[in-house]
């Protein structure tokens, strides 16, 4: 398949599994600091593919295979590229029901995108959905020493257990204190929605 480009215009490494035949296609959306190739993304693709559904999976800016740099790391962006990701599915695959996998961070984005934007995804299943993300990062920033880091570098990188090194930007953290996912999320009627929280 062609490369796909942000509306930014860096480009969206992703990966689709399928015959072309199926039904339904799942978007999978991967955690903070993991990416398209982490197992759980890799483990649902081919369980879907098993079952007869396609799937695209695709990196968030500054993950995984993503040449965008930490500074495009900002909840918009990320909003926009599984925006992009679903635009493309809908133009080649007209015919096919669209739903949702994600898991942690991607889950966080997966549910902003329900009530921020026009999802056509009829169904979204969520694993260990990140839904108080603004106080991970807030009880992440409690660290007197990544504070400091922030501080004098305006970024603190990120390389703990994660597929590459992360450069979160004070940008990143400050798009995490405008959102209240409790407060704010609306579901969409016409989306079916099942979370789980575990392996």
């Amino acid at each position: 398949m062609d490369k796909l480009f942000s509306k930014q215009g860096y480009e969206i490494p992703y990966v689709y599994e399928g015959t072309g035949e199926e039904e339904l296609l799942v978007i999978i959306s991967h955690g903070f600091g993991s990416s398209k190739e982490s197992t759980t993304a890799t483990t649902v693709a081919k369980k879907l593919s098993e079952g007869g559904i396609a799937s695209i999976r695709y990196d968030f800016p500054a993950h995984g295979e993503s040449p965008a740099e930490g500074k495009d790391f900002r909840i918009e962006n990320c909003l926009n590229d599984l925006e992009r990701v679903e635009e493309m599915a809908r133009e080649r695959f007209p015919e096919k029901t669209i739903g949702y996998f994600s898991s942690s961070f991607g889950a966080f984005i997966n549910l902003l995108y329900l009530t921020k934007r026009k999802p056509s995804g009829k169904m979204s299943f969520l694993r260990c959905s990140a839904v108080d993300m603004p106080g991970i990062v807030d009880r992440w920033m409690e660290d007197d020493a990544l504070l400091k880091e922030m501080e004098e570098k305006g970024y603190v990188v990120a390389d703990e257990g994660y597929v590459k090194p992360l450069h979160v930007y004070r940008a990143f953290w400050e798009d995490l204190k405008k959102v209240d996912l409790m407060k704010d999320f609306r579901r969409p009627e016409s989306v079916k929605m099942r979370m789980i929280h575990g392996t």
